[in-house]
């Protein structure tokens, strides 16, 4: 921390990307983390791999070049221990927080909180035993959504009685996001469709607007705020899934409501206009 505090890294924000450069001057891309008593670097293990780095090695960091992106020169020393010296150490258990809904409070969202490992990218991310049996969470597909409100399909998948993990599709989504190994991100379930009645489409509006291939839709409200909602396809039967819950509790829906679809757009996804009559 006084490194940090004497060359002015503390100053620079909350997370500050930085280059690496090895002994072999090659370069690789990292990120520092600031908080209150530690100063904290990830996405370096390309580099660790690179450099043979490991557990209980030495390894020295050297400011060579401050400016928006600083720029350090890195060190293995081995077992070699000096007065400056960063120990590298055995990877720690997973932070877990879990929050649960409860009946009084269905504005509250369940959610739980995991730091990254290089193991979830790879073999994908096992989720709290807990949060998985509150949810009442079913092996299938899964819709991740992330800040921005761009979604990606990945497979639920069951491991034994009691694990649940995110299988297929969770690569895409971290890759797509820049996940970090050793960052801390929250995983919050907003929909869960087990209990909600589905809502049909018109079978005559589906033939009409060549529903039949689509998959997804995005609904548009007065304000022009966006919803994306699967379009699930039964034997007689056109649907919207996963989303509808979310766009009816934003929008004020209530049972008996009665509600008006206009088709706007109809391209790779189909852009809906609501109304309620």
């Amino acid at each position: 921390m006084k490194f940090a505090r004497s060359n002015g890294l503390t100053t620079k924000g909350l997370r500050t990307q930085i280059v690496l450069v090895d002994e072999a001057k090659r370069t690789w891309p990292a990120t520092l983390h600031v908080k209150r008593d530690q100063i904290r670097l990830t996405g370096w293990r390309k580099l660790m791999i690179k450099n043979d780095l490991k557990i209980g090695d030495a390894c020295m960091f050297k400011l060579v070049e401050d400016g928006d992106v600083p720029v350090f020169s890195f060190y293995n020393l081995g077992k070699k221990k000096t007065n400056n010296h960063v120990q590298v150490k055995k990877e720690s258990r997973s932070t877990i927080k879990i929050k649960t809904m409860t009946g009084s409070n269905l504005g509250n969202h369940p959610y739980f909180i995991l730091t990254m490992k290089p193991s979830y990218r790879e073999w994908g991310l096992c989720l709290p035993v807990e949060f998985s049996k509150s949810c009442r969470l079913k092996a299938g597909e899964m819709i991740l959504r992330n800040d921005k409100g761009r979604s990606w399909k990945i497979q639920l998948k069951k491991k034994g009685e009691k694990y649940y993990n995110f299988g297929y599709g969770f690569r895409d989504f971290w890759d797509a996001n820049g996940l970090e190994v050793g960052d801390d991100y929250k995983f919050e379930l907003v929909e869960n469709e087990e209990d909600k009645p589905p809502i049909y489409l018109a079978s005559e509006f589906v033939r009409k607007n060549g529903l039949l291939n689509k998959e997804e839709m995005i609904l548009k409200n007065d304000d022009e705020r966006s919803w994306m909602v699967d379009v699930k396809h039964g034997r007689k039967y056109c649907y919207l899934g996963q989303g509808w819950k979310g766009f009816c509790a934003a929008n004020g829906l209530k049972e008996g409501d009665l509600i008006k679809l206009e088709l706007v757009s109809n391209g790779d996804i189909p852009v809906a206009k609501f109304y309620i009559q």
